[in-house]
């Protein structure tokens, strides 16, 4: 199947959006004010079943989740870069727990799962990122999982659902959910981090009424991760 795409239209589109963010005085990725079983209840949280579908690999979808605006932060697992709005950089590092290096000026940040109490070795090739003036961020630069953001808003539930969507590009279709998941919402005070991760599992189908299953896929977005990962900033 032709997997091809030209996804650089897509998200050309995506980054002209984009805006630059002023600055804010908080840090926070939780979940507002309301614990998740409560905020469901009073209708906070968003429902997203018909979502953009991009290829992802030889067995991966991603599903577009484009920032309304500009991240104050983006670090990329692929270049080993992370680029920073100046303006929140003490907050960033705090937040991100990170050790900046005195003699190079490299990021060493911990990635999920590793204990908050090892610090990151000088030298760590999975760790250490070149920090990088955000203003010389490429939007169009093609994400890899693991990849984070951190975005202006409060993370919030969203429930995600492929009921036989069509991949973008042509010649297949997709299911699987329903996902719920944290994303971080609109503009605010606060601050939120997500990261390019896998949320689930589908099939993929040759036929538009998807009934000739063609074999499982991975799906891909940006969603927060729990617990909190900005928590007690």
């Amino acid at each position: 199947m032709d997997f091809n795409l030209d996804r650089r239209a897509f998200l050309r589109r995506a980054a002209l959006a984009a805006l630059s963010a002023p600055a804010v005085g908080v840090l926070a990725c939780t979940p507002d004010v309301l614990p998740r079983e409560r905020r469901g209840e009073e209708g906070v949280g968003r429902t997203l079943n018909r979502p953009i579908l991009l290829p992802w690999g030889p067995d991966g979808v991603r599903i577009a989740a484009p920032p309304s605006e500009r991240p104050v932060a983006y670090m990329s697992m692929g270049r080993m870069e992370i680029y920073i709005d100046r303006d929140f950089r003490d907050r960033l590092q705090y937040a991100l727990s990170a050790h900046i290096s005195v003699s190079t000026g490299h990021w060493r940040i911990p990635r999920p799962g590793d204990s908050p109490l090892v610090p990151v070795q000088p030298g760590d090739a999975q760790r250490e990122y070149e920090e990088i003036d955000l203003r010389e961020w490429d939007a169009l630069i093609e994400p890899v999982e693991g990849d984070l953001r951190v975005l202006r808003g409060s993370a919030a539930d969203v429930r995600m659902e492929v009921p036989c969507a069509p991949l973008s590009g042509g010649g297949v279709w997709l299911n699987g959910g329903p996902w719920d998941l944290l994303q971080c919402g609109p503009p605010n005070e606060q601050l939120c981090r997500e990261d390019l991760m896998e949320i689930g599992t589908g099939q993929r189908f040759s036929d538009r009424d998807c009934t000739r299953p063609a074999g499982s896929v991975r799906f891909v977005t940006w969603a927060c991760r729990e617990p909190a990962t900005l928590a007690g900033v």
